[in-house]
């Protein structure tokens, strides 16, 4: 008897052990919209994983997040057919709740799971939408993630106005991007969207791992350049007084060494050894009006230009 009553008791643990690990496992993703996470108002319902495995937003705030405006003349509700309309710009969106079919711009649009009402709120799967309001979608499996890009957003950005590897700083608007400047030199060599994407990740992390501290007591930067693959990179710091050096190892640049015409004290480029040295990462620093400034990519001719240099 006593046996029984262990047994039951141990199956009763295993069970709730593996009530918790469910219940995370239905966790939705984040959404990081422009940079920013996404959540619903507070007292609204929040995103969910419906029964198809699909992560559901509350369309009107969602909606709302991408920049439409959250009134009756752009989020319509047709509570007879039970219909939501989303009217934004050159963009119109019809999704009727109970089926898989959305209306975008008078083109039917198939679903992978059906529109919904949860708590009085039409859901669908946040990329559908997205999409369909002229969105950037990517999934970041390993972060559960999904970044959506807005146009108004990638417009804007420094990246997409220069067409510099360098001034990509989110390596997941790289498809956008490649959309964009393919048929650029520079850009083309990389063949694909997903080469370009994989080079500019691995030289943002090897950036990460360049330490740059200003020791004013010295009258220095200190800069410590890591080791690193360089079949796949090479990292180029450059000041006056230094000359090139190539090799890992750590460096100190003299605020008196600072280029008396220029202003310059130093910089700093990673480029890409398996395309011919196309720079992905670039930084320099400018004594500017008595201070030390730093510039990235585009940034640094910007800034050259506009002093005449």
């Amino acid at each position: 008897m006593m046996k029984q009553v262990i047994r039951a008791l141990i199956g009763i643990v295993l069970l709730l052990a593996v009530v918790p690990l469910t219940a995370n496992a239905a966790a939705p993703p984040s959404i990081i919209i422009d940079g920013k996470a996404f959540a619903a108002p507070k007292g609204e319902p929040a995103p969910y994983i419906n029964k198809d495995d699909r992560t559901m937003i509350p369309i009107r705030f969602f909606a709302a997040a991408l920049g439409v405006p959250n009134d009756e003349n752009h989020i319509a509700w047709d509570a007879e057919n039970r219909t939501a309309a989303i009217v934004s710009g050159d963009k119109a969106v019809y999704i009727t709740v109970g089926k898989r079919e959305i209306i975008v711009n008078g083109d039917i649009v198939v679903m992978d799971t059906a529109a919904e009402i949860k708590n009085g709120r039409v859901f669908i799967p946040a990329r559908y939408l997205a999409e369909a309001l002229g969105c950037n979608v990517q999934w970041d499996n390993e972060g559960r993630r999904v970044l959506i890009y807005t146009p108004k957003y990638l417009e804007n950005h420094k990246a997409m106005k220069s067409g510099f590897k360098s001034d990509i700083d989110d390596p997941w608007m790289t498809e956008a991007f490649w959309a964009k400047w393919k048929n650029k030199i520079g850009v083309s060599e990389y063949g694909s969207a997903e080469v370009l994407q994989q080079r500019i990740t691995d030289a943002r992390k090897l950036a990460a791992k360049i330490k740059i501290e200003r020791d004013d007591k010295n009258q220095r930067f200190t800069v410590t350049i890591p080791e690193y693959d360089d079949k796949k990179f090479y990292i180029i710091l450059a000041a006056p007084a230094l000359g090139t050096p190539f090799e890992p190892g750590t460096y100190h640049v003299y605020f008196k060494d600072t280029h008396p015409e220029t202003h310059y004290v130093f910089g700093v480029r990673i480029s890409d050894r398996q395309t011919g040295g196309y720079v992905l990462y670039s930084l320099a620093v400018y004594k500017v009006d008595g201070e030390y400034k730093f510039f990235y990519g585009s940034d640094i001719d910007k800034y050259r230009e506009s002093v005449g240099l």
